[in-house]
């Protein structure tokens, strides 16, 4: 019987496919366009400092309502992006600012963009 790590990125259990976890998770935090949208808003402001949730949520609400819009980014896409290291999110103040390598991120959102057209 073959046996699969959780992760995802091992195959047979001891075998690793060669891909960093580390990469995985940012990629796959950054794959959703929400957080692509949250990420935008934060690289606008270009280091300004910590914004609160719902400022963000407002911003990126579009159409939708921005109440429902808060409460996806805090229960979903900000710890999402917390955990792969993208942002730095502080739930008990409801805040979050970009952390890591921000150069990267542009990077990627320009790539996303580009792939979208």
């Amino acid at each position: 019987m073959t046996r699969y790590s959780r992760s995802g990125t091992d195959g047979p259990a001891g075998e690793s496919d060669g891909t960093d976890p580390a990469l995985e998770d940012a990629l796959g935090a950054l794959a959703d366009e929400r957080r692509r949208d949250l990420l935008r808003s934060l690289l606008e402001r270009d280091g300004e400092g910590p914004v609160g949730v719902g400022e963000l949520a407002e911003e990126i609400a579009d159409e939708s309502d921005a109440e429902d819009v808060r409460r996806s980014l805090r229960h979903a896409h900000l710890p999402r992006l917390d955990g792969a290291g993208i942002v730095a999110y502080d739930a008990r103040e409801g805040e979050v600012r970009l952390a890591g390598d921000q150069p990267a991120v542009e990077d990627f959102l320009e790539a996303a963009e580009g792939s979208r057209n």
